[in-house]
């Protein structure tokens, strides 16, 4: 627009251009302070005015209103820029994250060919090059010199720039948007798709943008792919397909989940068919199971070298040596009775691993009732499978108050076999269905192989091995509390009273506890939270020599005191428990023997200070 139309009625009269706000501001600078104060009220009134003569068809955006006119006029387009280009003149990103949200055309190009994201790299403007390659800019377009934004940044030396946008310029033979999902970028996704960009558009290697975000793990924009129509099927140069690319083990199981919800065929006779390659390694039971679900043909047979002989999954498991792939296969391969699924073959009568691998990563329904009405759990119990109870426990999902045509419930079903322990798991976990309940409870009773069987999970080890501990410390039982360690229970974990196993047992005087906890890699210097005693002056309170013994040799530290002030030999020594002080007299003096040699302060040592209080008391002794 000419020069006049952009200019207030009072700009024009003072001949101030309020599209210039620091040519404004440094000629004001030069005035006097009062001739300065009446231009600020005159720059009040023309913005007043100006956001009553506000353009047709310029949106403002999150400003306020009195800055709005000034920033409206400083960000008014140019001739031969656009809008965007207008707000990254204002370095205002606020403005250019609104406008792009509205819909702004981010491809948009001067008849120079420049576009927002060459001006923003020419200004080395870090925050918008970012905003905009988010928003999916197109980084490899050309200006009238033939030179894109990462050309620019360079020749204007701005090396944050040139880095961000050399990771964003698409490879040889790529569009964009295989740039964008390869970056995992889900917002530019659709942007792009919704210009025109064929999502199912392949690089020289036939991969698409789909197969480059499974390549990298990027399960957001996976999704957003597959939420946009990716074709889930399509194959690449080699034959893979987007479901064979998803075996690689960084890949997630979910994504494996979200190609087959998304159609993909399992039974694709590329090379090597999927469920193949899940069965060639142990680290992929997770995925082979959701292939199996998926409708993989097992009976599909592939000829390998050396010998030529045509094979079956479940055949080159073996050969592989994937044990518990195998057996996921042999279970799979059962054909389940009327109104059954694979999960209840499973539970009635499959190996422990093909169990636990259908509950810990197959999706189907734990509460299905056959025509008898049993579900997995109660198949589980009547058939005296433990590890496949607590598994469906684990998952959370199970419903124990589901009945049979009998009017029984699981818990009813595993009284009825005898299982004594099936039917109390069942029991507490109507009564609590935290799995870390049933751990802590199992522990208090020590019952060690209900445990080391609940332990065999790993949500269980996490959430509850810590907790059982103390039950188990508590409850005199050595044997859980070695399973619990090697299980990675935290010994040195505080109970709600701030007292940790290792103090709640030297107050009890188990010493095999001591000694196990100790084992363990427990700290036996630790002091409760309210009274700062350590597990040796509880040991000493209750007159525990053997425990006393057993924390020495574990050099427990016997000058430190509780909260009165009292140590552990002073403790006992208010017992009148003599063994136990001379006990630990000879600790104290050992610690003293060792502060000597090391050159410490002896003069404040707890063995100085006991011998100073017993001269002092000698006279009255004797007299």
């Amino acid at each position: 627009e000419p020069r006049a139309a952009r200019e207030t009625p009072m700009a024009v009269h003072r001949r101030v251009p309020v599209e210039a706000p620091a040519e404004r501001g440094r000629e004001v600078s030069r005035k006097p302070q009062v001739a300065w104060r009446l231009e600020r009220e005159d720059e009040r009134l023309a913005n007043a005015q100006v956001l009553e003569d506000r353009p047709a068809g310029v949106q403002l955006v999150g400003l306020e209103p009195r800055t709005e006119a000034a920033r409206l006029l400083a960000r008014a387009p140019r001739e031969g820029e656009t809008l965007l280009m207008a707000c990254l003149r204002d370095g205002d990103n606020d403005a250019l994250q609104a406008l792009i949200d509205q819909g702004e055309n981010i491809d948009a190009q001067t008849p120079m060919g420049k576009t927002a994201l060459m001006v923003a790299a020419k200004r080395g403007q870090r925050q918008a090059v970012d905003i905009l390659l988010q928003a999916g800019a197109n980084p490899a377009l050309l200006d009238h010199r033939e030179h894109t934004a990462l050309r620019i940044a360079q020749l204007e030396g701005h090396p944050e720039v040139v880095q961000v946008l050399s990771r964003a310029m698409p490879k040889a033979g790529e569009t964009i948007l295989m740039t964008l999902a390869r970056n995992g970028n889900t917002r530019g996704l659709e942007r792009r798709v919704a210009q025109g960009d064929d999502i199912n558009a392949q690089n020289p290697d036939g991969k698409s943008a789909l197969m480059l975000a499974i390549e990298q793990s990027h399960s957001e924009a996976i999704a957003e792919l597959l939420r946009l129509g990716a074709n889930p099927n399509i194959q690449d140069r080699l034959r893979q397909t987007p479901l064979r690319i998803a075996l690689y083990d960084r890949v997630p199981v979910a994504t494996v989940h979200a190609l087959l919800d998304a159609g993909a065929d399992p039974n694709l006779k590329p090379a090597l068919s999927p469920h193949f390659l899940a069965a060639n390694s142990p680290a992929s039971l997770g995925k082979l199971v959701a292939l199996i679900e998926g409708g993989a043909d097992l009976t599909h047979r592939v000829t390998f070298m050396p010998d030529y002989f045509p094979i079956t999954a479940k055949g080159l498991a073996k050969r592989k040596g994937n044990t518990a792939g195998l057996k996921v296969l042999e279970a799979a391969s059962i054909k389940p009775r009327r109104g059954e699924n694979t999960l209840m073959v499973c539970a009635r009568r499959v190996h422990t691993d093909a169990r636990r691998a259908f509950v810990e990563h197959g999706r189907m329904d734990v509460n299905a009732q056959n025509p008898q009405g049993m579900t997995a759990v109660m198949l589980a119990a009547a058939h005296k499978h433990t590890d496949t109870v607590i598994a469906l426990l684990d998952a959370q999902k199970a419903d124990l108050s589901l009945r049979n045509h009998k009017g029984q419930t699981a818990e009813m079903i595993a009284a009825s076999t005898g299982r004594t322990d099936d039917a109390n798991i069942l029991a507490l976990a109507l009564e609590n269905p935290r799995p870390a309940f049933l751990l802590q409870h199992f522990s208090r009773e020590g019952r060690l192989e209900v445990v080391r069987t609940l332990l065999a999970h790993s949500k269980l080890a996490k959430d509850g091995a810590s907790v059982a501990l103390h039950s188990a410390a508590l409850n005199s039982r050595p044997e859980v509390v070695k399973l619990l360690l090697e299980h990675g229970a935290d010994p040195d974990k505080t109970h709600g009273t701030g007292m940790t196993p290792m103090i709640v047992t030297a107050l009890k005087g188990d010493v095999e506890v001591v000694k196990a906890l100790l084992a363990g890699g427990a700290n036996p210097n630790i002091q409760s939270g309210g009274s700062l005693d350590t597990a040796l002056t509880y040991a000493a309170r209750g007159g525990h020599l053997d425990v006393i013994r057993v924390l020495l040799d574990a050099k427990a530290d016997p000058t430190l005191s509780n909260m009165r002030g009292l140590r552990a030999d002073q403790i006992a020594e208010n017992r009148g428990d003599h063994q136990a002080v001379e006990l630990l007299d000879d600790a104290l003096f050992e610690s003293w023997r060792q502060t000597l040699e090391a050159g410490g302060d002896l003069e404040n040592h707890p063995w100085e200070l006991r011998e100073q209080e017993l001269a002092a008391r000698a006279p009255t002794a004797r007299g």
